[in-house]
């Protein structure tokens, strides 16, 4: 017998003795692996656990609610919304109801950006799809605000402003058929 084949044939040897001893350990006494987890009562499994987030793909989602989901959900309902329908952060903003420019600002946080045009067809689909009233004259009646019941408001103006775009920004306070009273006040302002 050379020195390859008794290394061998004891090699053999020691693994048949070594599977012989564990089947005589196996039967009724056999305990499995355990883990830590075997022993926690089933609230402290639970507590191992994050919180349950959930969204609706296909519905409108609150701005509160859609702020309090983590940034990975977040960017996983732009994504499905944007798959479907060509729109940017204006129609965005007007079904979360609020500005766009802060609707914007957090979209561009979360790695957006908007080069084209959204077309207004796709627009209304979208606002259609979401159950989003359209609105005739740009931002003129966001619900928040009729919810809010908002009676009055001051607004203050610094800066070059056309009357066109005074009149928009008036615009988009109050619903169009609301009754109000507006009062302008008008001083030059120094130059700095």
């Amino acid at each position: 017998m050379t020195d390859e084949e008794y290394v061998y044939r004891s090699d053999l040897r020691e693994k048949s003795e070594i599977a012989k001893s564990s089947r005589n350990k196996s039967g009724k006494h056999r305990r499995g692996c355990r883990l830590p987890a075997d022993n926690m009562t089933k609230k402290e499994r639970e507590n191992l656990n994050g919180p349950l987030h959930t969204i609706k793909l296909g519905e409108a989602m609150a701005w509160e609610d859609f702020k309090a989901k983590p940034d990975t959900l977040q960017k996983q309902y732009i994504d499905a919304i944007l798959a479907k329908y060509s729109v940017g952060p204006s129609a965005l903003a007007r079904m979360f109801g609020i500005s766009k420019p802060y609707c914007s600002a957090r979209l561009r946080q979360l790695g957006y950006s908007f080069e084209d045009k959204a077309k207004p067809s796709e627009t209304a689909r979208f606002l259609a799809d979401f159950g989003i009233a359209e609105q005739s004259a740009g931002p003129a009646a966001i619900p928040v605000k009729e919810a809010l019941g908002i009676e009055k408001v001051v607004l203050s103006f610094v800066g070059v402003f056309t009357p066109d775009a005074i009149a928009v920004k008036l615009q988009g306070l109050f619903p169009e058929s609301q009754r109000v009273a507006i009062t302008v006040e008008v001083a030059k302002v120094a130059e700095i």
